[in-house]
């Protein structure tokens, strides 16, 4: 008698166990998926570009439009080192503190050159960076701050 209660107080015992376990991790999920729902980078962003190879730099400014994890806006983006500038379109997403975007600005001859940003949004979604690479294969750093 005395073996099978010991068997069912370790049988409840190990139950309550999981099901605290399940609890705390279901809990920290839906903390970390609502945290990451809050980050909206909708506004007016500047900064500027630092190509890798030091060969140019210039400046970014945008209007961004953000609608669940779907980016959109305008970007102007600017040559310092060759005093040419450009107005396009990018799109993207963001997915907790990553932000992904692309865009199209015109090459030399008509061609089309297409940029290709991947970066991180600071927690108090006031600033992003990270590294840009372009279809012509050049590539470098980018880093914007929410006006």
């Amino acid at each position: 008698m005395k073996r099978l209660l010991l068997a069912i107080l370790s049988i409840t015992v190990l139950l309550l166990l999981a099901a605290c376990n399940t609890q705390s991790t279901t809990s920290t999920d839906t903390t970390t998926a609502a945290s990451q729902e809050t980050i909206d980078v909708t506004g007016t962003w500047s900064g500027d570009w630092h190509r890798s190879d030091g060969g140019e730099e210039g400046t970014l400014s945008s209007a961004l439009t953000q609608s669940g994890s779907s980016l959109t806006g305008d970007m102007k983006f600017t040559s310092t080192t060759f005093s040419y500038s450009q107005d396009t379109t990018i799109s993207g997403s963001v997915e907790g503190n990553d932000i992904v975007f692309g865009m199209a600005i015109g090459g030399e001859d008509d061609s089309v050159v297409t940029i290709d940003f991947d970066g991180t949004i600071s927690e108090d979604c006031k600033q992003m960076s990270g590294e840009y690479s372009m279809s012509t294969g050049y590539t470098g750093t980018w880093s914007v701050t929410k006006e």
